[in-house]
Order: C-alpha cells, then structure tokens, then sequence
C-alpha cells in the first residue's frame, strides 16, 4: 500500500481496487475513491506526479482477465485521459515509470491463475518464465494503441528507482530480480539496473546494465527530479536469506548515480531500517532529509530517524523515540503543512 498527496486529496492505494480517500488531520477514512465513476476496476500503488505540470500519471491492470488501462488526471484532480494498453496476459504490474513525455511499462511473467504451474495454489499469482519479459514505451498522456514493445532478459522488477529522456534513448533505473514467486522463493536479490531503451529506429531496442552489486530496493528519490535525470537515490538494504536472521531490511544507501558512490548507514546487527523516504529542505537536489522508522530487537521498540541525506553512514541526526514498534511497512509519504 501507497500513499499519494494531490489535488488537496490524501488518497491510499494497493494492489487492486480503488484507492480510498483519508482525511489528512486524523488519518480517518473517507470512503472509496473513483474519480466520479471515470476510473476502471483498479488503481496501483504508484502514481507518479510530474513535478513541472502537476499532473498525475497512473494505471490500473486486471486479474481476472488481460487488462491495462492508464489514466492522467489534471493539477485540479479531473481524470482527463482513460486509456487502455492491450496485452496478452494477466501479469502483476506493479510500478511503472514517466519521463517529461513519455510512459514506460514493464511486464514480467508473474501470472495469475490456480494452475498446474502455481506451486503454491494458496496464492492467486506464481512465476511463469514462459510468460512475457518486456517493457513498452508510449506518449505521456497519449493513447495506449501507440505503445511500442521490446522484449527484456527474463526477470521481474517491483519498483522503479525514476527514469528521464537523452535524445532517442529512454534512461529507466529499477530494480531488477531474477524471479518472483518462483522455486526460489520470494526473498530473491534485487540489484538496481539501468535499461536504456532506444526509440529511433523501426524497433525499440534495450541495452541492460547493472549499476551497483549491493542488493536493495524500496527506492526513493528527491520528487522534484521526477521524470527528469536525477543523481541521487536512496534504497533500503537488504540482509541475505542465509543470515543470523534470514532476511531483513538492513539499512539506508544513499547511491550517487553521477560518480557511483555508495553513502551507506549500517545501523549493526541489533538494529533495522526500513523504507527510506526524501524531503527537501534546500534547492538543489539532494538537499534535505531521509526519514525512515528504526527498530530495535534488544527494546522490541521503534524510532523515527532522521538522516542528512546527504550524509547517510554518519547515522541519524535525530531520532524520535516511540512507545512501541512500529511494523515495517511500505511506501511512506511526507506531507508539507501548507499543502493540507
């Protein structure tokens, strides 16, 4: 589940459904959310806003049955664009990505259907490496029947790090894992990789590269970059399935895309971090704090910590210490007072 601030509305997203409006002051439920009856059955988790227009650019796909539709709606909250992407099976689409003029969808084959291939028939989903691999590429705020496809090395990628234009080729950083709700397990590595997607010639065509070694995911970036090149990212690390305590959210690396530098905050064995999110303070990107939560296994409590984003191994310049834990979750959201 995702949080997202527009149009004055503090909407909840997920997986599938509509999202549901919150009100901001007490996190109270307002009720379900579907655009005056304009938006289709589903509404994912992350919606990209750019930061130039206003506009919010997301997508809904199905499960029953092959669907993708995606959807813009204006600075004021008006879902203007509906427009469906024709594909030809029902995947999990999890993220995708926008750059100042284009949309970018990726595809791999987690699949859904109880079939003979589901190892685990409890759930509704399961790896099929039969099934597709690929990323398209269309318009932003333009019509789904102008999507253009290429097929990519078999994997999947949950979540997207930002992606921008250099001429003809389309930049995307995500993170890639090598399959999901496979043999393997779910608790695979997800290594950042870049796809640079060529647009100019007859065919899309996608040269991969992986950025960093260091296994991480949960991305976040300074949003006022959105769509454009940006230089900073910041990921929660990860532990390995073989560890003292199998896998866990680690801690906080600040990766510097320019130089390749990697700012990380190892918080030691008795402490985890999760998902880190930015909030700018200054101009310049980059220029602010990462707040994550912490948790401490020896107190069984939890701390709001407060990073220099820009200095992440010296560890928190503040901590805000809770009564209780606080369970991991995903997808936090920081709203400025005069937004509201």
């Amino acid at each position: 589940m995702a949080l997202v601030h527009h149009a004055g509305k503090l909407l909840t997203t997920g997986e599938v459904g509509w999202p549901f409006e919150l009100d901001p002051r007490d996190l109270s439920t307002k009720g379900a959310f579907g655009y005056g009856g304009k938006l289709g059955p589903t509404m994912t988790a992350h919606p990209k806003i750019d930061p130039d227009t206003g506009r919010m650019h997301f997508f809904g796909y199905e499960f029953l049955k092959p669907g993708l539709t995606y959807y813009a709606a204006d600075p004021k909250g008006v879902l203007d664009t509906v427009s469906p992407i024709a594909v030809d099976a029902a995947t999990m689409i999890h993220d995708f990505a926008v750059t100042d003029r284009d949309a970018v969808f990726w595809i791999g084959p987690v699949v859904f259907g109880a079939d003979a291939k589901n190892p685990n028939p409890s759930i509704p989903f399961h790896w099929d490496p039969s099934g597709p691999s690929r990323v398209g590429v269309m318009p932003l705020d333009g019509s789904g029947a102008d999507i253009r496809w290429a097929d990519v090395p078999l994997g999947f990628a949950f979540h997207g790090l930002n992606a921008h234009r250099e001429g003809d080729d389309v930049v995307v950083h995500l993170h890639r894992l090598e399959q999901a709700f496979g043999p393997k397990g779910d608790l695979v590595p997800s290594h950042l990789t870049e796809w640079r997607i060529g647009t100019g010639g007859a065919q899309l065509t996608v040269a991969e590269r992986r950025v960093t070694d260091r296994e991480m995911d949960l991305p976040t970036i300074d949003r006022r970059h959105l769509g454009r090149a940006n230089r900073h990212g910041w990921f929660a690390t990860t532990t390995s399935v073989d560890a003292e305590h199998g896998f866990e959210l680690k801690g906080i690396c600040h990766l510097d895309l320019q130089t390749g530098e990697e700012d990380v905050w190892d918080p030691g064995p008795d402490r985890r971090s999760g998902e880190g999110f930015f909030v700018p303070t200054g101009d310049d990107e980059g220029d602010g704090f990462v707040l994550t939560y912490i948790w401490d296994r020896r107190t069984d409590r939890s701390s709001l910590g407060i990073f220099d984003a820009q200095a992440m191994r010296r560890g928190p310049v503040a901590e805000v210490e809770l009564p209780v834990r606080v369970p991991f979750g995903f997808h936090g959201l920081w709203v400025d007072d005069a937004d509201l």
